[in-house]
């Protein structure tokens, strides 16, 4: 049962989910994702948000938003507990 072939889209929750945990506490932006993640770039944007709400709900993924000179700073990112 552990080697059973996953679908698309559960690999590309895997992937993003990897991505953004390999990134620390910065988070990662949904650009930077896509950049890294080819199954992740390749959906459309209502498959991307599905990806997201996923992990956010699954594994405990949140957003932060960080001020920067010019545009703010969408992150996603996994909370440390503790």
């Amino acid at each position: 049962r552990a080697n059973m072939a996953e679908g698309p889209f559960e690999a590309a929750c895997k992937a993003v989910f990897a991505k953004i945990e390999a990134e620390g506490a910065r988070g990662i932006t949904e650009r930077s994702i896509a950049r890294g993640v080819a199954a992740f770039a390749n959906m459309d944007p209502r498959k991307r948000k599905d990806v997201l709400e996923i992990l956010k709900s699954d594994r405990g993924i949140e957003r932060k938003t960080a001020t920067t000179g010019g545009r703010n700073r969408v992150a996603w990112f996994i909370p440390t507990t503790g």
